[in-house]
């Protein structure tokens, strides 16, 4: 009986992730094309700024491509967002039929007859393999496109910057860093004892945990830890504004 389960299961994961993973990917290119065509009018704006004399019209410019700048720092949220999601169930799905796979072998060790090592263990393996790249890769990538952005940023309004600095400019958009990747729709729980843990998963965070829940990230570059889960510094939603831990 539990094997068939555990089949049923299986099944129905295989059969329904693509569908799932596609609405998603669906959703990134719809992303993709926005952020296109913010880059294309931010490069028009560079353009006209270059060329233009009038000082009045140069700051208007100069205030129009900051805005394009912060419009493509909503769009890699989103997408990191998005991509997070796409984690969460690939997760939710192995760990689903992992707790199918012990229960057939409990269930097989009281019959006397346990099930070969084979297919069930290589599959989840291969599980935690996709979930842990997916993890560091997007993690990694997300770092190195807000450092792209800023630098593209400063040098497109480096001449731009001794004619507007009486005027204020227009206010940015809090930046809290958010761990895209481990960021969770659920509320934030412990990570259950039954479940197995990778003994390679790196840990956060004062609690020393892996990552689960929603958790934030301490915007001091020399933070030693990084990132925390909201119940332990005390949060219930994300802050406004740029967030510092108390280390």
């Amino acid at each position: 009986m539990c094997a068939a389960i555990y089949v049923d299961n299986y099944l129905e994961a295989i059969e329904n992730l693509p569908d799932e993973v596609q609405r998603n990917i669906s959703r990134l290119r719809d992303i993709d094309s926005r952020f296109q065509s913010v880059l294309n009018n931010l490069q028009r704006l560079n353009e006209n700024f270059l060329l233009e004399n009038d000082k009045n019209r140069r700051r208007k410019y100069f205030l129009r491509m900051q805005r394009c700048l912060i419009e493509t720092q909503e769009f890699g949220d989103e997408k990191l967002e998005n991509i997070s999601q796409m984690v969460d169930l690939v997760e939710n799905r192995n760990r689903q039929l992992e707790l199918d796979v012990e229960n057939v072998e409990a269930s097989s060790e009281d019959a006397g007859s346990p099930l070969n090592d084979g297919s069930p263990g290589e599959f989840h393996g291969s599980y935690e393999i996709i979930v842990k790249n997916c993890k560091f890769s997007t993690v990694e990538s997300h770092r190195r496109t807000r450092s792209s952005q800023e630098n593209s940023g400063n040098a497109n309004t480096a001449n731009a910057s001794s004619e507007t600095s009486n005027e204020k400019p227009p206010k940015k958009k809090p930046r809290t860093r958010n761990l895209s990747c481990f960021h969770r729709t659920k509320p934030s729980s412990p990570v259950s004892e039954d479940l197995p843990i990778d003994p390679d998963e790196p840990t956060y965070c004062l609690c020393g945990q892996v990552s689960f829940g929603e958790m934030i990230g301490c915007d001091n570059d020399d933070c030693p830890i990084e990132w925390f889960h909201f119940q332990c510094v005390g949060l219930n939603s994300k802050p406004k504004g740029k967030w510092y831990c108390l280390i």
